[in-house]
């Protein structure tokens, strides 16, 4: 059997497929090409303008005309309803103090990069935040039949941050049984989508995720549990490559939560 990598940015081969993708990919890109000139030639016709003769005043123009939507607010009905939704975001994005982000390589993101530029907010995996609402009692799970599983610990969440509890926990919640692979917690094994290689196809030796996915097809579980997205596709694929599709099922713990939500 061959193995593909299946992602959801894959389209296809063939001038079946890439043929009419490229072609309207041409008419907008002169579509675009052609309104920019027009625009070009009505602003030839006027006066040059200096824009930095007055900074403050336009910096004041422009946060007016952006934040209280003065210009907007001229047309009346659809105006109104613009300022509303723009308000609204504005409030929301401020107001969100927690980001919940389910990528586990953007914990690094947020809480390091950003941080370093000013961001001030806590950072937390998705599995960690439903772990806090499991434990305060704000999540309920039903737990129905208990089920044998094995779970990934991502590279990310992992070996750089640390966190390999609140993840187990979840799934014990749900009644899963853990099984755990030979390589776990801070010895865990790559999945293969870190440093750009989700885009990449391995000519030489064994590829990663199939490796990982017999790693977890070893454990006997049929059920094999990821907490990053990345990890997931490469699983999805890796079940493939290693003939294992019919015994071992890869999912997020996000699904296997959903799943036990009360009716």
């Amino acid at each position: 059997m061959e193995s593909t990598r299946e992602i959801y940015w894959n389209v296809g081969h063939g001038l079946a497929t890439l043929g009419p993708m490229y072609l309207l990919a041409l008419v907008a890109f002169s579509l675009l090409a052609y309104g920019c000139l027009r625009r070009i030639r009505v602003y030839r016709l006027g006066r040059p303008l200096n824009r930095l003769d007055q900074p403050l005043a336009r910096c004041i123009a422009m946060l007016r005309n952006m934040l209280l939507q003065s210009r907007v607010l001229r047309v009346k009905g659809p105006g109104i309803a613009h300022a509303v939704f723009f308000w609204g975001f504005l409030l929301l994005f401020i107001g969100t103090g927690l980001i919940v982000v389910q990528a586990d390589f953007t914990d690094l993101l947020f809480d390091v990069v950003f941080r370093d530029l000013g961001l001030e907010c806590e950072v937390l995996s998705h599995t960690v935040f439903l772990a806090g609402l499991v434990a305060d009692g704000r999540l309920s799970l039903q737990k129905g039949d208990d089920f044998k599983c094995t779970y990934h610990d991502s590279c990310y969440l992992g070996r750089h941050n640390g966190i390999y509890e609140p993840p187990r926990r979840l799934i014990e919640a749900a009644g899963g049984r853990i099984v755990e692979m030979a390589r776990n917690r801070d010895q865990a094994f790559c999945c293969s989508a870190g440093g750009g290689r989700i885009l990449a196809e391995e000519k030489l030796g064994s590829r990663i995720n199939i490796k990982r996915v017999e790693q977890a097809s070893a454990t006997g579980a049929g059920l094999l549990l990821a907490n990053c997205p990345f990890c997931l596709t490469m699983f999805e694929d890796g079940v493939k490559g290693a003939n294992v599709e019919e015994t071992l099922r890869p999912k997020d713990i996000a699904e296997l939560l959903a799943e036990r939500l009360p009716a």
